[in-house]
């Protein structure tokens, strides 16, 4: 019995056979002036976006020309405030676990602080990034530290015998086993 190929495979293997052929002739691209030494010139955007009427809303966007490494610099983080900013105090502050949960619970800030700390770098962008002429900089990589809530301990309190609870935590889940990064997939 001989293979047959599908049209999607050969599709996919074509699309990959051109990636690494653009990779092949062009060689890596050099994101940074750094990369290339201290002579490296950073040539500025021809396309710059429109003049932002809404500074109290999208008050600072990432200016890519600033950029001098992978990771975002926290004061040139995009800010996006759609309401006020709320007044916090760090002894005042709280977070409830209430709806399809067996057991509701609260956590202070303490609570959380006091758990194992865990670090991720990943890329955050704003959902509205390049849908308005004058919005291209919601975007920025960032090592993010907190702790995990999808964690073993919270998980005991969530009811799984609620078909609803059951739902959602299945969608939220997906796929995903019990570990280290705080997510597990339900029984049966």
């Amino acid at each position: 019995m001989t293979p047959s190929t599908t049209r999607r495979t050969l599709l996919q293997g074509g699309a990959a056979l051109a990636g690494l052929s653009v990779l092949r002739l062009t060689g890596p691209t050099r994101a940074f002036a750094s990369q290339d030494g201290p002579d490296g010139e950073v040539i500025p955007w021809l396309d710059q976006p429109e003049a932002n009427p809404v500074p109290e809303v999208i008050v600072r966007q990432l200016e890519w020309e600033r950029l001098d490494s992978w990771l975002t610099p926290p004061d040139q983080f995009f800010v996006i405030k759609h309401y006020n900013q709320p007044a916090l105090s760090e002894q005042d502050w709280r977070l409830e676990i209430s709806g399809l949960v067996s057991e509701p619970t609260t956590l202070s800030l303490a609570d959380l602080q006091a758990r194992e700390r865990q670090e991720v770098t990943f890329t955050m962008e704003c959902s509205g990034n390049s849908g308005p002429p004058f919005f291209s900089g919601g975007v920025g990589n960032a090592t993010w530290a907190g702790t995990p809530l999808a964690s073993q301990e919270v998980a005991t309190v969530m009811d799984i015998s609620l078909p609803e609870a059951r739902e959602h935590l299945g969608k939220v889940a997906e796929e995903r086993h019990a570990g280290a990064d705080g997510f597990w997939t339900l029984p049966g």
